[in-house]
């Protein structure tokens, strides 16, 4: 514990002694701490916490690949999914979502507002056992 101590007290010295550098070491420090919290703060609201829907273990995303084109995980055709949906034998519902976002301008009094959305078909909603406020 004394080395510990004389260490702080050298460094404090030092940092004393060239403030410019102090200055970049704190800095540097600062971005590093904020920018790790940043990190971990995303991952634990998109990995690490659960979405809030009920039965979530029971949802599944169904994708297509192309091994010719060596591409997986892409969005299902809208004629496959009508073909889906009309011999399913397996899900007790399906639904559909668009991959790529929509941007609107919600106007009305006040300034206007960005919004991003999604396409979906009308079974999107109940899949997830949530009710649309509007719409």
């Amino acid at each position: 514990m004394s080395v510990l101590a004389e260490d702080l007290r050298y460094a404090v010295r030092m940092l004393r002694k060239n403030p410019g550098f102090a200055a970049v070491a704190i800095l540097a420090l600062a971005l590093g701490s904020g920018a790790n919290t940043t990190m971990f703060s995303t991952l634990k609201a998109m990995v690490l916490r659960p979405l809030a829907f009920p039965g979530l273990e029971r949802i599944f995303a169904v994708s297509e690949s192309l091994p010719a084109r060596n591409r997986a995980g892409i969005g299902v055709a809208p004629p496959d999914y009508v073909d889906l949906t009309e011999q399913n034998s397996v899900f007790e519902q399906m639904a559909a979502m668009r991959g790529r976002g929509h941007d609107s301008n919600l106007t009305g009094a006040g300034v206007p507002l960005r919004l991003e959305g999604q396409e979906v078909t009308p079974g999107f909603f109940p899949l997830l056992g949530i009710r649309p406020l509007l719409g």
